[in-house]
């Protein structure tokens, strides 16, 4: 794909049953727009798997759009994601 037009930033937080199917939906969406685009998974110090699963996901590269960060000891949700914005490489 080429420069990124679209960036779309999930919070989460102990996600790890319904995750997967939410990376599935979204992409499915933003496939059929036919932009590059970009996925950022905000794990926000999740006490199950999540972590554990979206650094699986990434890995595996199934999802080549996908990236995610997670904060253990952050401040604040709100504050954990205002940090992430600025990690985005889309245009919108």
């Amino acid at each position: 794909m080429s420069k990124i037009k679209l960036s779309i930033i999930i919070p989460g937080y102990d996600e790890e049953k319904i995750i997967i199917n939410t990376i599935t939906s979204v992409e499915k969406t933003l496939f059929s727009l036919k932009k590059a685009f970009e996925i950022l998974i905000v794990d926000d110090g999740s006490k199950d798997a999540t972590p554990n699963l979206l650094q699986e996901l990434v890995k595996s590269k199934k999802h080549p759009n996908l990236r995610f960060v997670s904060y253990k000891d952050g401040p604040s949700r709100r504050e954990n994601l205002a940090k992430s914005f600025k990690l985005l490489k889309g245009e919108y």
